[in-house]
This record gives structure tokens, sequence and C-alpha cells, in this order.
């Protein structure tokens, strides 16, 4: 089933082969209480909104978790349709935070991708517009950290619109140069196409597996969670 939030409400289309369900990876308790938004064609009103799935379904927190399953579940999905592309890894937003718990980082995910013969990691930062921007750059301080002892993955920053996104970029060219990549894209660009504007050169659009990554130096004590490429056969 694939799934996209339009003005607000939820719109679920047929299921397919290429795209899986941005409930993947859910708790079943979860996902019982989310199944009935996604049967919902039209814009329901007030009352049938509450009526049909509850105060969870009109959450900000709901509405931010499907985005970010939604944005690896395209990868799933174009991955199945292109040999030799994998997402070999998908942490969720807990287990990032426990395993970088010394840095301090939150990010919304976290994944290894592969394409073309190169293997990137990334942590990505599901935006919604409801933060200033202020308090999305002070999320740059943790990553830093991080990138000091741990992986130098880049920090992908997906926003709901141009402006948002021109903005953001704007407020990252005034911030001092970080040792981790900054990358943005929006909501409505595939994230493993060529999406990515880099902050410290946004010039150009990269697709994700053509980002800077390093995996970090072994046995530091801020790379807990190294990858090692066979995680990919697994």
């Amino acid at each position: 089933m694939a799934l996209r939030l339009r003005t607000g409400w939820l719109a679920a289309g047929a299921a397919t082969a290429r795209t899986p369900s941005p409930l993947t990876g859910l708790p079943a308790a979860l996902r019982g209480r989310i199944r009935p938004a996604l049967r919902v064609r039209w814009p329901p009103t007030p009352m049938g909104t509450s009526a049909g799935t509850g105060s969870v379904a009109g959450s900000r927190q709901l509405r931010h978790l499907l985005g970010v399953n939604q944005f690896f579940a395209d990868l799933i999905g174009h991955a199945r349709t292109h040999p030799g592309v994998r997402l070999n890894r998908w942490w969720s937003e807990q287990h990032a935070t426990d395993v970088h718990d010394l840095a301090g980082i939150r990010p919304d995910g976290h994944g290894v991708w592969t394409a073309d013969g190169r293997t990137v990691g990334f942590f990505l930062e599901h935006d919604n517009g409801t933060e200033p921007l202020s308090v999305v750059r002070r999320k740059l301080g943790a990553y830093t950290r991080l990138a000091n002892g741990g992986p130098r993955y880049p920090v992908l920053f997906r926003v709901p619109s141009a402006a948002r996104e021109a903005n953001l970029l704007d407020a990252l060219a005034d911030e001092r140069p970080t040792p981790m990549p900054v990358a943005t894209s929006t909501h409505d660009r595939h994230p493993a196409e060529q999406s990515w504007l880099l902050a410290a050169n946004p010039h150009h659009r990269w697709a994700l597996h053509e980002l800077p990554s390093d995996h970090g130096p072994v046995g530091s004590v801020l790379n807990q969670g190294r990858y090692a490429d066979t995680e990919a056969d697994r």
C-alpha cells in the first residue's frame, strides 16, 4: 500500500509490488490503530475523523511517523526494481538514539544504502515544518560530536516544500563547516534519486548513493554500531 499525506488527511492507494506499506516495522498494536485512517479516500469531516481514526491519527506524531516510514518504504520499493541496489540497514529512531547515546543524536531514522557500487550511510531528519529553523539548526551540534569520533554520515533534512528548503539552506549557510555532510531535499522528491542538495555547495542535486559518506574509525567509543559489509549479506 502506497500512502501519501495530502493537506492534513490520509489517502491510501492500492497495494503495489514496488512500494511496501509505510506501516512496515510498526508494532502490531499501533498498526491496528492506524489502518482505519488508510481507508479514507476523501477528506473526512472533523467528526468523522475523530470517530473513525481516533486522536492518534490526527496527531503530529503520527504524521511524522508515517513520513519517516514512507521514506524508507520508497527506498525499499526502489531497490526491488533496480538490480544491485539495496537498503542494507534500517534503524528506528529509538535504536539509533540508543546506539549513539554518547553523542546525543536523535535521528528519525538511520540507514545504509548501496547503489552503483557505492555504500552510503545516512541519518534522516524528517521535517514537517512544525519547528523553527533555529531548532533544526541546533540538531547539528550532536551530529558534529558523533562525527568527531564516529561515522561521518550525511545528515538528511527532508522538508515539506521548496520554500522551506531554501530558508533552511540560507540558515545553514551561517553555520560553521561541519565534519559530516549536510543535505536537504523535499518530500515530493524520491529519496534514492537526484534529490539532495549539499548545504556546503547547494548548486547541484545528487542521488543518495552519490553523497559523501565515511563509516568512521574501528574501535572508537563513538562508533559502537560501525557498519560492516557483512551486514549486506544477511
